[in-house]
């Protein structure tokens, strides 16, 4: 569910968030949607993970742009 919060809430695009975490686009897609036709909650600890992803997604972006 990680995955679906950098998409749905952190602004990533599925292509990003496919390419980092080597996950098919159609896998994410359908947890996109599974999340919302659900509404399922991330819980805390979740987005702590997901704060540090943003971090690695912000180093992975600088380091290709050198």
């Amino acid at each position: 569910m990680l995955a679906v919060k950098l998409i749905r809430e952190d602004g990533y695009s599925v292509k990003e968030v496919s390419q980092e975490l080597e996950v098919h686009e159609n896998s994410l897609y359908r947890w996109v949607q599974e999340v919302k036709n659900t509404g399922i909650r991330l819980s805390r600890g979740m987005v702590q993970s997901s704060q540090m992803l943003n971090i690695r997604f912000a180093y992975s972006k600088k380091k290709t742009s050198i």
